[in-house]
C-alpha cells in the first residue's frame, strides 16, 4: 500500500511540475496559460485526494477493524 501512495504522489508532484512548466512557457497566451493552470489544479486535487484516501484506509484499516499489519 505504501509503494502505491507513494508512486500516485510522485506521479502528482510530477505534473504539478510540468503545468508550471506550461505555464512559464506559456508566453501570454490564454489557451496555454489556462491549460497550464488546470494541469496545476489537477495536480493539487490528486494529492489532496491521495492524503485523504490514506487517511481513509488507515482510519479503517487499523482503527475501526484492526487488521494486522495493514499500517500504511
Amino acid at each position: 500500500m505504501r509503494i502505491i501512495f507513494q508512486i500516485t504522489g510522485g506521479i502528482a508532484f510530477l505534473y504539478l511540475i510540468y503545468g508550471a512548466y506550461v505555464v512559464i512557457t506559456a508566453r501570454g497566451e490564454p489557451t496555454a496559460l489556462n491549460r497550464g493552470r488546470s494541469i496545476i489544479f489537477g495536480a493539487i486535487i490528486g494529492l489532496i485526494f491521495v492524503m485523504l484516501v490514506t487517511i481513509i484506509l488507515n482510519l479503517v484499516g487499523n482503527g475501526i477493524l484492526r487488521i494486522p499489519g495493514f499500517g500504511v
